[in-house]
């Protein structure tokens, strides 16, 4: 093998550690990030065969949940602002007991359920885009357990609600749609009047 090559091999886990130590501050984004990028990339492939489908699919959960456990047992305690909104209010993050309890349940869990989707679905139409909006899910349920406060979990729960949406009209006749769209009225209709109550007892963003 060409030397500069070794060379090169031999530096890209040493450069991948220093930007994971530049950057460990934002570890706990990447398990939120991933499924929910690589549900949308997904969407946007769907010439993909069912079995690079679900390597791609595997792949992404176990990453997602490695990364899950690098934030579990690395102590990461530094709360993480995605996005602040006036008046104090912000999309936080961190990772505080209960989460870390949650956080590792659904790590363990999520890889094992898409095993069995596999099965489930095997004959089922429309897969790509259920394997896609089911992964987004992790990403999203990941997010409602590292949320820091009320805020960011009233906006990742809602928008656990509109992802669900079409893995309820997944068939697409009469009786899926006729409940997708029973699901969405009763749904954003609470999500209405829990805004509301949010913002209430949320003096300062918090």
């Amino acid at each position: 093998m060409n030397p500069l090559m070794i060379i090169i091999l031999a530096l890209v886990p040493v450069a991948g550690g220093i930007l994971l130590l530049a950057f460990y501050h934002l570890t706990i984004l990447i398990p939120i990030l991933l499924p929910l990028i690589g549900g949308a990339a997904l969407l946007l492939r769907h010439h993909l065969s069912e079995k690079k489908r679900r390597i791609y699919l595997e792949l992404i959960a176990c990453a997602s949940s490695l990364f899950v456990w690098a934030v579990l047992l690395g102590g990461h305690s530094q709360m993480v602002t995605l996005y602040r909104f006036t008046g104090g209010f912000s999309i936080d993050f961190a990772c505080d007991g209960l989460s870390c309890l949650f956080a590792g349940m659904v790590s363990i869990m999520w890889p094992l359920v898409l095993l069995y989707t596999f099965v489930y679905m095997e004959d089922a139409a429309w897969t790509n885009s259920f394997y896609a909006f089911f992964i987004m899910t992790y990403g999203i349920t990941l997010a409602i357990a590292f949320s820091a406060n009320l805020l960011t979990l009233y906006v990742f729960f809602e928008m656990l609600t509109l992802v669900t949406i079409p893995l309820v009209a997944h068939y697409r006749d009469h009786e899926s749609m006729y409940a997708a769209r029973s699901y969405a009225a009763y749904v954003i209709g609470g999500a209405s009047l829990a805004f509301v109550a949010v913002i209430l007892v949320t003096p300062g963003g918090r």
